[in-house]
């Protein structure tokens, strides 16, 4: 029997939008619940963090108290995810660039979306914000695990397109893993932007000049997030679930703040009509902050019949039901065998890391 590959990436970060609040709920809290789950399982969970969001944090320590305070709990917590075999790699929100701090509130406004892709900075900026993340991660991890290879890229919002932006930081910084793709799915917003309709439909795969064409000798490697079928009955059952735990107040997101509601930008199309809408009915992306206790069924049967099952998850938007079904589904997971849990050895399993 193949060995089933199982992939839990978190996407550390805040709100993005007029009110996002600070470091303890949104990423402190869950974190450690989630690092708990995982480690008593011995699963490796990948933490993409927002690195701008740190960079903001260094630039203004030394006027704001409260910013020195949040660094240097989340630089402990970073610290401590390697500790227990977890993987931290850069996560880029541009915008953070034209982030506004409110030091009475504890909070930052981030309603500006100008610069939310890469896309949109200039190439001064763009330097600072990718060579200032990788900085401040080998700052915060290098100095305690001086031999951890920082080589994995997730984009913020998943918007890695044009990848000619990405390639010269990521041959710089020796970037070889990239999972900011979901085969098939494609957005156009007034923030975010991407289009994997023409992605390859597989789990992994190289790339070179553009991520979603497959080059079997490209210098890079993606892998994709999973996309669940979901049945309309049991995505209704979902919905009538989470009243009756919102009510009990386990259906409560850890994190609090305001996310951003960008509007759709309708003369925009995808290259291919065989992909789908983010939020096209019938199907989903892979997350925990989309499961319930009805869905579990869905994500174990597509593990089951795929090899292969990829979350992406972000800890401000759990709750504690979800923490509940994440170790359900990992008790299930390794009931009968261990899947496989390390990114590279997953990518190894489908493509030639030589």
């Amino acid at each position: 029997m193949k060995k089933r590959n199982l992939l839990s990436t978190f996407d550390y970060e805040l709100f993005l939008g007029s009110r996002s609040v600070g470091a303890e709920n949104c990423v402190i809290q869950p974190t450690q619940l989630l690092d708990k789950v995982l480690t008593s399982f011995k699963t490796k969970g990948v933490f993409f963090v927002d690195t701008t969001y740190l960079l903001k944090l260094r630039e203004l320590s030394a006027k704001h108290p409260s910013c020195a305070e949040d660094l240097k709990l989340i630089s402990k917590q970073l610290v401590t995810l390697l500790d227990n075999g977890h993987y931290v790699f850069p996560h880029i929100h541009p915008h953070w660039l034209d982030a506004i701090y409110l030091p009475q509130q504890r909070e930052f406004d981030l309603s500006n979306v100008q610069k939310y892709r890469f896309h949109y900075l200039s190439q001064e900026e763009k330097q600072k914000v990718f060579n200032g993340s990788m900085e401040v991660l080998q700052e915060i991890l290098l100095r305690i695990h001086p031999h951890y290879k920082i080589n994995a890229f997730r984009a913020g919002g998943w918007c890695i397109q044009p990848f000619s932006d990405f390639r010269p930081f990521f041959e710089k910084h020796r970037i070889e893993y990239d999972m900011s793709v979901i085969s098939g799915l494609y957005q156009f917003s007034t923030a975010q932007q991407f289009d994997f309709t023409e992605a390859p439909r597989k789990p992994v795969y190289r790339f070179m000049q553009e991520v979603s064409k497959e080059d079997t000798n490209g210098s890079f490697i993606q892998l994709c997030g999973s996309v669940i079928d979901m049945p309309q009955n049991t995505d209704l059952l979902h919905r009538i679930h989470r009243k009756v735990i919102n009510r009990t107040g386990q259906g409560r997101e850890y994190g609090s703040g305001q996310g951003q509601t960008p509007a759709i930008v309708s003369s925009m199309k995808p290259v291919s009509s065989s992909g789908y809408d983010i939020n096209e009915k019938g199907r989903e992306f892979a997350s925990l902050e989309k499961l319930g206790l009805f869905k579990l069924p869905a994500y174990l049967h597509h593990l089951k019949h795929h090899n292969y099952l990829h979350l992406i998850s972000h800890p401000k938007m759990i709750n504690r039901h979800q923490i509940y079904i994440l170790r359900k589904m990992l008790e299930s997971a390794y009931r009968n065998d261990h899947p496989e849990t390390d990114y590279m050895n997953i990518a190894s399993s489908y493509v030639s890391l030589n």
